[in-house]
């Protein structure tokens, strides 16, 4: 799993310009990415709120499921970036 998330940690810089410029965005963006990689038995987007702020879970879960489920982002550059 180390080898993966040392891999895995410099996919948020590289696919960076098809998320898009906006600042809150591309946190939420590493905030997802990074939350991938933690030992959480579930990666739902409630769990991936309460392990990177748990001290603003409703928040950060309302921010997170807007950015997977309504953010503008280009999904042809991430399936480039990924084949």
């Amino acid at each position: 799993m180390s080898e993966f998330r040392d891999r895995f940690q410099h996919c948020p810089d590289a696919l960076s310009p098809a998320i898009g410029r906006h600042s809150r965005r591309q946190q939420h963006f590493r905030n997802y990415c990074s939350a991938l990689t933690l030992p959480i038995e579930r990666k739902s987007i409630e769990s991936i709120a309460a392990a990177v702020d748990p001290d603003h879970v409703q928040a950060s879960h309302q921010s997170l499921h807007n950015f997977v489920t309504s953010a503008a982002w280009s999904d042809r550059a991430v399936l480039d970036f990924t084949t």
